[in-house]
């Protein structure tokens, strides 16, 4: 009788494990998930039909623990993420795409690595719908610089960090290339 209850409870055991592993798997699924959307609409805004790219945004030059962030149009894409450029790039390893959808809906997302903890970040945020001029506010460590973009300049956007926490804008109609 004995035996009999140790390969029951080793049954119930391994019936245990195999619920617990088939609940870290949907979770997992579940948190990579968000990742996946995002990668996609990057992918079909900047591969398949750039007219569906309105901006991108690069954070260039300057950066250095900086916490940073992001209006446009009045709507908050991201807040107070910190950012550092990489010297040898000029670059700060974040980028903000600003889609059309096909529903019509605009839309600000945005993906990086983080620089307090070294993580992947990444995040969607719905905006106005943006015209020829764009309203850029940008604050880094609490100095707010507001500019205003002509999108028929080019729809690629580097911006540097200047004097006490301001902001450099250059404007082109090619993307910005990184070595």
């Amino acid at each position: 009788m004995e035996v009999y209850n140790q390969k029951d409870n080793f049954m119930i055991s391994n019936k245990y494990l195999q619920l617990n592993m088939v609940f870290l798997v949907v979770i997992c699924l579940w948190s990579c998930e968000p990742s996946k959307k995002i990668s996609s609409l990057i992918y079909n805004a900047t591969n398949k039909d750039t007219t569906q790219l309105l901006l991108q945004l690069d954070f260039q030059k300057n950066f250095d623990k900086d916490t940073v962030s992001l209006s446009i149009e009045n709507n908050v894409v991201y807040s107070k993420i910190i950012l550092s450029s990489v010297d040898i790039v000029d670059f700060t390893l974040f980028r903000i795409y600003v889609i059309k959808e096909e529903s019509g809906n605009t839309l600000a997302i945005y993906n990086g690595k983080r620089n307090d903890n070294g993580m992947d970040f990444y995040g969607k945020s719905k905006i106005s719908s943006i015209k020829k001029n764009v309203r850029l506010s940008c604050k880094i460590n609490d100095c707010e610089s507001i500019k205003y973009l002509d999108i028929s300049s080019g729809k690629f956007v580097g911006i540097s960090k200047f004097k006490k926490d301001s902001i450099v804008i250059i404007q082109r109609e090619k993307s910005f290339q990184y070595d």
